[in-house]
């Protein structure tokens, strides 16, 4: 694995880029310069990125932002490698890198999904606008009521004791804190909004400066409105600091008015506060949460539009502007629509998966497919899109994602036509080529065998005559045996005539039993027995042999296929015996029509392979059998077996896993073309380990020769277990 990583960072025999461009100095020149630049572009993107996380650790999307700097500075970095490859071919780390920067954009389009539509749900201009009119309505019913209360203050000053206590009832159910205070800043009066708002309870408070409540460096603005009470003026909804009793940074919305006695003379000041901090911190969120999706979706890598049921553009980004040649304002005033621009062959795919998100069946599709620009320029896009539905299920919008892949696509082609090219150019020669090599390894098996046939022709004469002398001899020396214990058992019973104490007789007797004659008797008959059996045996490997010298100019003939068989292996049995145990298992087979010599040249390659597949000892089952028309041969040994990768050449001419000069690798080519020649076929199964099977299969009536020449049925080869064997 490390190798190949080396091999593949390694600057290898490709050309530089710069070959491509002719080494022409303004392209050279534009090609470094905008690479550069867009290089520098792209790494300054993530400093800021950076800034901006570290200073704002509270934002909730910080690892959407590592994850924009790590795309943009993968994008930089590919950029950098397009200047480098102009001089050096780091293809191969240019490719790494390209990869790298297609995860980390995958990634972050598919992390832009989930954000998407919280992005699309936040308020539109109109909706700020409502928003701001609602804002005034509040403040003009608050005034109402702080007019309300000036008034009833007013009248409290004025009337009995109960209006008073209407007014202190008022002022202590107020949800805003109300504050009363001299004119030196002095604080009078405390409400229970206060004490919830300021944490302070009245009588802590009472007494105390104003400016208690005021950050330091808010202070002088609390001098501002005193001095502004102190004019008779009034201030409504400023919005300013104060602190709580905790420390705490309240944000408060006043509203200050004076306070004047029966005469008209202005004696303090009420301040009406309302804790506007939680809604301050979500408009912030809002606006932080608005202003980074919305350059996320303005500035993103991909094209990414919002689009309607109906198929118009409802917003649309920088780079799916760049993507169709539309800008964003001629896509969105005028109503521009996907059906305008899509390629019209590539629409109906388009509009048949549109289908399928309306009504259901799926939420989501991506495909590839052509727009056609404003300028009538064809574009390929990688298109993701997706169906939003509201909280009853129906649909709201499309959220479409497209990626420009027209460089892609052009290189496919170009990859396609030029590789096209090559092999049109390359497939007369490579033809030829096998040819000359099917040729070759015919001929040099064909002199092989040729020479085998001679030499067996030469060892079968050679053999044949000394045979015969010694066959005809085993038939006169059992005459002459036969005879002589005829004249034994003679002289045995003219013996017993004669007197038992005779010297002769007892002679007799005795070399009788040192020669032990009743063994020698039976013996010597088996001895001979056997004797011509063996004889018998040579005298069928000779006709073996001359059969298999006569193979070439051999005639189609009607034979007893396993006569063929047996004959086959009388002549390998020397090769079998030591190490292997047959086992036959004949089926019921009709005579067939064949070239036998042919076919023994089939059988004994492939016993002779399983001889040398096993090793030191094994098994090799032969079997035959009948399907419909055909019949089958079957040889199965318990060898080392054929990997997948060698299975499916060990038809070919000169393929072989033998060692050097062990085998030409012609043997399984010149029996395959001997089977084709039959109009039969050869399957093949092995497992690692536990061994091969193959099973020729011929047809009962070969049409011999002057038959016109049909294609043989494919070679199969399967690993161990697989169904389609059987």
């Amino acid at each position: 694995m490390i190798n190949e990583l080396g091999r593949l960072l390694a600057v290898n025999d490709y050309l530089p880029h710069g070959y491509c461009l002719s080494w022409s100095p303004p392209l050279v020149l534009t090609y470094v310069v905008s690479d550069i630049l867009i290089f520098l572009a792209y790494f300054s993107m993530p400093l800021a990125i950076g800034h901006f996380a570290r200073r704002r650790k509270d934002f909730p999307y910080r690892w959407l932002l590592w994850l924009f700097a790590a795309f943009i500075m993968a994008c930089g970095a590919t950029h950098l490698m397009g200047a480098i490859v102009l001089w050096q071919p780091m293809y191969g780390l240019d490719a790494l890198l390209k990869a790298l920067t297609a995860v980390i954009s995958v990634v972050t389009a598919f992390a832009l999904w989930p954000l998407l539509p919280h992005a699309l749900k936040l308020p539109s201009p109109d909706q700020l606008r409502q928003a701001n009119r609602d804002l005034q309505s509040e403040i003009a019913e608050r005034r109402l009521v702080e007019e309300a209360l000036r008034l009833a203050m007013k009248a409290a000053a004025d009337s009995a004791q109960e209006d008073r206590m209407l007014m202190a009832a008022i002022v202590q159910s107020s949800g805003d804190a109300i504050v009363g205070a001299t004119l030196d800043g002095m604080i009078t009066s405390w409400n229970r909004a206060a004490e919830d708002i300021f944490g302070y309870r009245e009588e802590e408070i009472l007494g105390h400066s104003m400016l208690l409540l005021v950050p330091p460096e808010h202070q002088n603005e609390e001098e501002q409105m005193l001095a502004t009470i102190r004019r008779g003026e009034s201030i409504r909804d400023v919005e300013t600091v104060h602190v709580a009793k905790d420390g705490r940074r309240i944000d408060v919305s006043l509203t200050v008015s004076p306070i004047r006695n029966k005469e008209g003379q202005i004696i303090g000041g009420s301040q009406i506060a309302r804790d506007i901090t939680r809604r301050n911190m979500a408009e912030a969120t809002l606006k932080e949460s608005e202003s980074l999706l919305r350059a996320v979706f303005d500035h993103a890598a991909v094209g990414i539009a919002q689009v309607s049921t109906t198929g118009r553009f409802l917003q649309i980004n920088q780079e799916y502007c760049r993507i169709i040649a539309y800008s964003r304002d001629e896509a969105l005033s005028q109503g521009l629509t996907f059906q305008q621009i899509t390629f019209p062959e590539d629409l109906p795919t388009d509009l048949e998966n549109i289908n399928a998100l309306l009504d259901g069946s799926s939420d989501r599709y991506a495909l590839e497919k052509r727009y056609v620009r404003k300028d009538g320029g064809i574009v390929w896009a990688s298109l993701s899109v997706y169906l939003l539905r509201n909280d009853s299920g129906a649909p709201l919008y499309l959220i479409s994602a497209a990626q420009d892949i027209t460089r892609r696509k052009q290189a496919e082609t170009e990859r396609r036509s030029a590789l096209e090219q090559l092999t049109r150019s390359n497939s007369t020669l490579i033809a030829l080529n096998e040819k000359l090599e099917q040729t070759q390894g015919q001929l040099l098996q064909s002199e092989k065998m040729a020479a085998i046939g001679q030499l067996a022709a030469g060892v079968a004469h050679e053999i044949n005559n000394p045979v015969g002398f010694v066959y005809s001899n085993l038939g006169s020396l059992k005459e002459y045996l036969t005879g002589l214990l005829r004249l034994v058992d003679a002289y045995h019973r003219a013996a017993k005539s004669c007197s038992p104490g005779d010297p002769v007789l007892q002679e007799a007797d005795r070399l009788a039993r040192d020669f032990d004659l009743d063994f020698v008797r039976h013996d010597a008959i088996a001895l001979l027995a056997e004797t011509k059996d063996g004889l018998e045996r040579v005298k069928c490997i000779v006709r073996d042999m001359r059969e298999f010298s006569h193979s070439d100019g051999a005639e189609w003939q009607t034979v007893d296929l396993h006569k063929c068989l047996d004959s086959t292996l009388n002549m390998v049995w020397n090769e079998l015996k030591y190490r292997v145990t047959l086992v036959k298992d004949y089926g019921d087979l009709p005579d067939i029509h064949c070239l036998p010599s042919q076919l023994s040249q089939v059988f004994m390659n492939l016993l002779i392979n399983a001889a040398h597949a096993i090793g030191e000892r094994g098994t090799i089952a032969l079997r035959t059998g009948r399907e419909a028309d055909t019949v089958w041969v079957e040889v199965e040994d318990s060898g080392v077996g054929i990997s997948p990768g060698n299975l499916a050449h060990i038809f070919e001419p000169f393929f072989t896993t033998k060692p050097v000069g062990s085998g030409t690798g012609l043997g399984l080519a010149v029996s395959y073309g001997i089977i084709r020649k039959h109009q039969g076929h050869i399957d093949v199964r092995s497992e690692l380990g536990q061994g091969t099977t193959f099973r020729v299969i011929l047809p009962i009536h070969s049409p011999g020769p002057g038959a016109p020449s049909t294609a043989a049925a494919p070679i199969l080869a399967h690993p161990q277990g697989d169904p389609s064997c059987r």
